[in-house]
């Protein structure tokens, strides 16, 4: 018994290191602008930061812009806003940051 009772102290003591250790995360809302629609993202993700909201965004972005590819659709006006946990207005993410075009 005692050695479980070392055991829990030695975790909940690891516990604590890591959630003071954890980068401190926030709630961002991708919303979606596309063919003169907006599309509320009503969930949200949590993340560590803005840098990770705005490489989820790109993500999804591109997502998008391929399925329409795949499906023979014409790639029309996509923009995605990010927003934090308080609505504020964070990034605004527009084609140019979904597709990298070559110039040669």
């Amino acid at each position: 018994m005692r050695a479980n009772s070392r055991l829990d102290r030695t975790l909940q003591a690891q516990a604590a290191t890591v959630i003071r250790e954890s980068p401190v995360s926030d709630r961002y809302y991708l919303h979606l602008r596309r063919n003169g629609g907006f599309i509320e993202d009503p969930e949200g993700v949590v993340l560590a930061d803005i840098a990770t909201a705005r490489a989820r965004a790109v993500l999804a972005g591109r997502e998008i812009l391929a399925a329409q590819l795949i499906a023979g659709e014409p790639i029309d006006e996509l923009e995605i806003t990010i927003c934090d946990a308080r609505g504020i207005e964070v990034a605004n993410l527009g084609f140019s940051e979904f597709v990298s075009l070559s110039r040669h």
